[in-house]
C-alpha cells in the first residue's frame, strides 16, 4: 500500500534550509534510500565541509548554482537542471556551497550501499544533463536507468518527471522494488488513492502507475533493497 510522506522542515548547514523527507520522526529509510532532501541555501551558504561513509548520493540542481570540492581533488560547479553523484564508500570529505550571486534549489537523495560495498573507494561523477524522454502524456529526464548518465551500485531507476494533467505514468522496473515520489509542484495519485501535494511525498511499489488530476513535477526514485539492516549515524551509514 502506498502512503503519504509528510516531511520535516530544519536548519542545517550554514544558512540552509531543508524539506526533509526521510529519515524523521515518523519516516524510516525506504529500502535501498535512506535519505532526501530539497534544499534551498542562500547566496554563497550551504554545506561547508564534512564527512561521509557508507553510501551514495545523487544531487538534482533546480535553480542556481552549487559548488562541490572533495578531499579527492574534484572542484566542479552544478548548474540548474544537472545531475551530480558521488560515492562515499569507505570515506570521503566535501562541501556543497551556492554560487555568491544567487540563491540554490536541489534535490539530494542518498541511496544505501549494500554491506559487502561499504568499504569500497569513494568516487565523483560530475555534473551532466539527464537523459530527456518525450512520450505522449509526460517528460522525463531519466538520472539513473537505461542509458541513463549517472551509474550505482545498487540497481535503481530515478527520474524527473513532467506529468500532464489526467494523464498516467508507470515506470518499467521490478515489482519488487520499492521507493518513493517526492512531488515538487503539483499533486500525484497512487494507484491505491494515496495522494500528495507539493513539498509531499508518496511511498511506492515497483511498477505501481501515478496519476495527476492537475499536473505535477515530481521526482521519483525506485530501487532493488539490500533487506540488510540500516544503522544512521549522521553523515554515515555503517
Amino acid at each position: 500500500m502506498s502512503s503519504t510522506l509528510i516531511p520535516e522542515e530544519l536548519n542545517e548547514g550554514a544558512s540552509a534550509r531543508v524539506r526533509r523527507l526521510m529519515p524523521t520522526a515518523h519516516q524510516g529509510a525506504l529500502d535501498p534510500f535512506v535519505f532526501f532532501d530539497h534544499f534551498h541555501a542562500a547566496p554563497g551558504a550551504g554545506f561547508p565541509n564534512h564527512p561521509h561513509r557508507g553510501f551514495e548520493a545523487i544531487t538534482f540542481l533546480l535553480s542556481g548554482e552549487l559548488r562541490h570540492a572533495d578531499n579527492m581533488g574534484n572542484d566542479a560547479v552544478l548548474h540548474a537542471g544537472e545531475v551530480q553523484a558521488f560515492t562515499a564508500g569507505s570515506g570521503m570529505i566535501h562541501s556543497e556551497l551556492a554560487g555568491a550571486e544567487e540563491a540554490v534549489e536541489g534535490l539530494q537523495l542518498w541511496i544505501n550501499l549494500a554491506q559487502a560495498l561499504k568499504g569500497i573507494a569513494p568516487g565523483y561523477q560530475p555534473p551532466v544533463a539527464p537523459r530527456k524522454v518525450m512520450a505522449a502524456g509526460y517528460e522525463m529526464q531519466l538520472i539513473v536507468g537505461a542509458d541513463a548518465p549517472i551509474q550505482l551500485h545498487t540497481p535503481c531507476w530515478i527520474a524527473w518527471l513532467d506529468i500532464a494533467p489526467g494523464e498516467c505514468f508507470t515506470p518499467d522496473v521490478p515489482a519488487h522494488w520499492r521507493g518513493f515520489a517526492y512531488v515538487v509542484q503539483g499533486e500525484l495519485h497512487s494507484a491505491d488513492f494515496a495522494r500528495a501535494i507539493g513539498g509531499e511525498g508518496l511511498s511506492l511499489s515497483g511498477a505501481e502507475a501515478v496519476s495527476s488530476p492537475t499536473g505535477v513535477r515530481v521526482l521519483i526514485a525506485l530501487g532493488q533493497p539490500h533487506g540488510e539492516p540500516i544503522v544512521m549515524r549522521g553523515p554515515y551509514v555503517d
